[in-house]
């Protein structure tokens, strides 16, 4: 499936009042009203001389989006990500016909989709309010029976839809939708939080019963609300860098790699718990009540887990300095916590730990312990198996690996426990480091992903805004393995929409950046049709667009204007200065204040040169630094040229910039392909002119 065109009677603020948008080069539909404003005509034409630089392998369309701030860029990927196409509701009481009226003009639109090389018009308009003369078949889904109208709205969900942004102001696009597979999913540094507790409902295995009878679901619970967003980021770019392992990237491509230093650590549970504000409140009221002598408060999860925190910090207290700032220990340790609070089998007075393998052994035990009680909770017992083999897993990988490096002491609070993964030392733990926590990621369930913490990898904001794009895109694919504990795959046509791609880009990075989304898309779907609307401030993204791929817009009175009058630019590998100026509606591609600096200088030389002023005289002498510092050639030359006019006791200092002036001229001139019998001549006489004047600056000196 891929979408041609959408047309939006009104979206929710308004701001769009009847547009239509094409997202495929090769029709133009229209919409006008008739002439008594009664009736919508719909017309389409086709244009086969368009050729779609954009349409091969994977990718099967790109559009991109441009124009001044406020002119409706993202108000457009708002409308295409909720999508919905609904039946008219017809509303018999009075007292709600003005509300529906309303809700009828905000809810009706048009969409023209393409679905195995079939066209099919959707609309919900009022029967006979659309008058349709494209000669392609239309439903109306005011007239369908509710079979018809289902599989309809199938059809238009055969689009998995994909909002990517890296602003922190991108709203309305939260979370995820699913309907038997992946409808829709905001990505964003907002969004991340919702996509970041369904991760931990998954590895935590959260229950739907209340948490406030069972002990196991009390502790996943505190221990999921203590997770943030930058524990979950730190796994996300775990998994990206596995996926790297089997990407061989092109030298020239800007997606990120492996960083060459990992470090990692685990939190201790008791830290987790500590600063959760749940836990730390209903502790309060539990201490409240218990002091208040109204009755005997009865001893809950809560009261239990408070009980065995102080039996594990008087443990802590009592252990080697060393081994309590290992970070393996404490992981293992947290497993031992759980355990005994889930299960209170494990008495902490007579726990004999004096490394990491005691503590191995204490876990076997209590499992082997807790297969033979036919009270035992299989789920639950399942739960830490798994975990153990994790951590045994992970233990047979890092035990030799570096620690953290500190210049404190273990008994200083900054001390920093945890691991370093060298890339360039040894490439082989490291990619299995970063297998395993791939894996631990996709499974039903994980142990140590609840503790575990990336340092943050020293990214710059612009690295980590680029590796942002890349690690969350391998999230929908995987949807149903890294977020979900149910199967809700990503669909075969996908629609993904980039707000701002060149957000926080290098330049150079922006020129690259469309390039290496293809290459990325065209290697991790493969199979797919993925069909891209980008918006962009950046004429370096635009000039890898053609004109017909490219909607412009104006802001007009309050409205989204679509400002048809640059289609007949040329943009693809167009000229940035032109770009500048003809695509993102500057008036000039000067910068403001060097344009008011050269403006200044260029009015009152002219004036000089026209009226001879002695007071203009004794001011623009002072411009002859200025004009030499300016970058255009051209410019700058024409204003030399008016300076010595003006002043001809300093044209001896105009003979080297003629000479530079005449030969970028004849550097611009070999490229030039027309007339070259002309253009030979031409360069013949410039080179003696700049001879003749190397020639009198010699004699001179």
């Amino acid at each position: 499936m891929k979408l041609l065109y959408t047309w939006i009677n009104e979206n929710e603020t308004g701001f769009i009042q009847q547009k239509g948008f094409h997202f495929d080069i090769h029709y133009r539909f229209s919409v006008i009203k008739s002439s008594n404003d009664s009736q919508y005509i719909l017309t389409c034409e086709n244009l086969p001389q368009y050729v779609d630089l954009w349409e091969e392998k994977v990718i099967k369309g790109l559009t991109a989006i441009v124009g001044e701030n406020g002119a409706g860029k993202t108000s457009i990927l708002a409308s295409l990500y909720s999508g919905g196409l609904y039946p008219s509701r017809k509303e018999t009481q009075e007292e709600y016909k003005e509300f529906y009226r309303h809700e009828y003009q905000r809810q009706k639109k048009i969409v023209i989709i393409e679905n195995n090389s079939d066209i099919i018009i959707v609309h919900n308009f009022m029967p006979g309010e659309l008058i349709n003369k494209t000669g392609i078949y239309e439903y109306n889904v005011n007239d369908l029976n509710l079979e018809e109208y289902t599989k309809i709205a199938e059809l238009l969900e055969k689009q998995t839809v994909i909002y990517l942004s890296n602003s922190n102001y991108a709203a309305n696009f939260n979370g995820c939708f699913t309907h038997g597979k992946l409808n829709s999913i905001g990505l964003t540094p907002n969004s991340l939080r919702s996509i970041s507790d369904l991760f931990y409902d998954k590895i935590t295995k959260k229950p739907i019963e209340p948490y406030y009878n069972n002990s196991f679901i009390v502790l996943q619970s505190l221990l999921r609300k203590s997770k943030t967003l930058e524990d979950f980021q730190g796994i996300c770019d775990i998994c990206y860098y596995n996926y790297l392992s089997d990407r061989s990237l092109d030298k020239a491509s800007i997606a990120p790699r492996q960083h060459v230093i990992l470090k990692f650590s685990f939190d201790g549970i008791a830290v987790l718990i500590n600063k959760n504000k749940e836990y730390r409140l209903l502790t309060k009221l539990q201490d409240d009540s218990v002091n208040s002598n109204a009755h005997d408060f009865p001893k809950t999860p809560i009261r239990q887990l408070d009980e065995l925190l102080k039996l594990y910090g008087k443990f802590m207290s009592s252990t080697d300095l060393k081994l309590r700032k290992n970070a393996m220990f404490q992981l293992a340790l947290n497993l031992i916590f759980e355990m005994s609070y889930v299960w209170n089998h494990i008495d902490w007075n007579d726990l004999e730990i004096h490394s990491v393998e005691d503590c191995f052994t204490v876990i076997s035990r209590e499992l082997n312990h807790c297969k033979d009680l036919a009270n035992t909770d299989k789920e639950q017992l399942d739960y830490y198996q798994n975990g153990y083999e994790e951590i045994l897993q992970l233990f047979s990988l890092i035990k030799n690996c570096d620690a953290i490096q500190n210049d404190v002491p273990h008994s200083d609070m900054a001390y920093k426990t945890g691991y370093v993964l060298h890339y360039d030392k040894d490439a082989s733990t490291y990619k299995h480091f970063c297998e395993s926590v791939d894996s631990f990621a996709r499974s039903s369930s994980s142990f140590v992903l609840k503790y575990i913490r990336i340092y943050d990898t020293g990214l710059s904001s612009g690295e980590r805004a680029l590796q942002n794009i890349f690690s969350w895109m391998i999230i929908p694919p995987h949807f149903d393995e890294y977020i979900h504990r149910e199967s809700f795959p990503l669909r075969d046509d996908v629609m993904l929409l980039i707000d701002e791609i060149d957000l926080y880009m290098h330049p150079e990075w922006q020129r690259r950046c469309l390039k290496t989304l293809s290459d990325e898309l065209t290697f991790q779907h493969p199979g797919r049709n993925i069909q891209i609307v980008i918006t962009t401030h950046s004429p370096l993204v635009l000039s890898d667009v053609p004109n017909q791929n490219i909607i412009y817009l104006k802001r007009r009175q309050a409205h989204l204007h679509i400002d048809t009058t640059r289609n007949k630019n040329l943009t693809f590998g167009a000229n940035i200065h032109e770009l500048l100026k003809d695509g993102f509606y500057l008036s000039n591609s000067l910068g403001e204040y060097a344009y008011e600096k050269i403006k200044t200088v260029a009015d009152q030389l002219i004036y000089l040169r026209e009226n001879g002023d002695n007071m203009a005289r004794n001011t623009c002498v002072n411009y002859l630094p200025i004009i030499k510092m300016i970058g255009d050639p051209l410019l700058r030359h024409k204003l030399l040229s008016i300076f010595y006019t003006c002043y001809p006791e300093y044209s001896n200092d105009n003979v080297e910039e003629e000479i530079l002036r005449l030969r970028l001229l004849t550097k611009n001139l070999n490229s030039v392909s027309y007339n070259r019998e002309a253009i030979s001549a031409l360069k013949d006489a410039i080179k003696e002119t700049y001879n003749a004047l190397d020639t009198i600056i010699s004699e001179e000196q």
